[in-house]
């Protein structure tokens, strides 16, 4: 099954349908992203609290980094959660938990519409003379997909993370529109080469993961069930967002308030000799928690309105 398949869109039409269903897109892409996001934006703010601290722990850092792989999935070095929760409550309440999720539903609509249409447009062009996508051009659709959604990624995250470290450090919140205006265009794609260098991946395990595991879903039944839509879309989310948060906690330190890096060479440097090597799969099970769901939701809804406007 191809990727296009995976997102419930036949591949019988030609390669002209990616560009017709980009309206579908911008609307239902719009639409899942907005209310998933609401829904789990509290682990976005516990990710970015975790992934941004430093360790204060006094061992050695070559002690840390060799005793850190056995324990990368331990709860103490994997979330500190109590701690997290407490600091955000006694700070700003619950409101905390929702600091930065105005830029982030402001780009989320635009990034779901240029992943899923891009995508779409690209396993067009890719598909052979049935409509079908192989597994290496479904990897190749996926980097471009991820490779043109940063443009709306990077800002919305830059936004969403100055918003969350300023509060956590106790420095003055201004309004979106203030932000922008302090940071300018340079400032709202600081840590973009991080941010292509964790989305083109991301996207590229993902789409072909979903795409494989609804084929695998599917067998012969003529269509695949919704419930399997959705369990397909967390499994893929799952497995690429666990993959990808190494780069996704460069990425937040970067993009930090007052970042002392340099660049992502500096940055990954300085993290290992300060935290060890478990601070790179740092705030990993909650960044599982947050993609899974989203693109899980997003999948379904696209399934189930492709379906009710061709119920064929």
């Amino acid at each position: 099954m191809s990727v296009v398949e995976s997102f419930g869109i036949s591949t019988k039409p030609k390669k002209q349908s990616a560009l017709q269903t980009l309206p579908q897109n911008i609307l239902f892409g719009g639409m899942a992203g907005v209310v998933g996001t609401s829904i789990i934006f509290p682990l976005y703010t516990l990710k970015t609290n975790l992934q941004s601290s430093h360790s204060t722990h006094s061992s050695s850092s070559s002690s840390r980094s060799l005793k850190g792989v056995t324990n990368i999935l331990s709860v103490h070095h994997q979330w500190r959660v109590g701690a997290v929760v407490r600091s955000i409550l006694g700070r700003e309440g619950w409101k905390g938990f929702y600091r930065g999720l105005t830029p982030t539903l402001i780009g989320v609509a635009p990034e779901k519409a240029i992943k899923l249409s891009v995508n779409d447009m690209l396993c067009s062009f890719l598909s052979d003379e049935q409509g079908k996508t192989s597994f290496m051009n479904s990897i190749i659709a996926g980097a471009g997909a991820g490779f043109c959604q940063v443009i709306a990624t990077c800002p919305m995250e830059m936004l969403m993370i100055t918003f969350q470290t300023r509060s956590s450090q106790g420095q003055p919140i201004h309004s979106v529109t203030q932000l922008v205006k302090e940071l300018g265009i340079r400032g709202i794609y600081k840590g973009l080469i991080a941010t292509l260098c964790r989305d083109v991946p991301f996207s590229m395990i993902f789409f072909s993961t979903n795409a494989h595991l609804k084929a695998t879903f599917q067998g012969s039944s003529e269509r695949l069930a919704i419930p399997y839509v959705f369990v397909s879309g967390i499994g893929a989310g799952c497995l690429a967002a666990v993959l990808s948060t190494p780069m996704d906690v460069i990425k937040t330190r970067l993009q930090s308030s007052h970042s002392p890096y340099r660049g992502i060479v500096d940055c990954f440097v300085r993290t290992l000799h300060e935290d060890g090597i478990t601070k790179f799969f740092s705030g990993s099970i909650a960044r599982a928690c947050i993609v899974s769901p989203l693109f899980g939701i997003a999948l379904l809804f696209y399934e189930f309105q492709k379906r009710l406007a061709s119920p064929s």
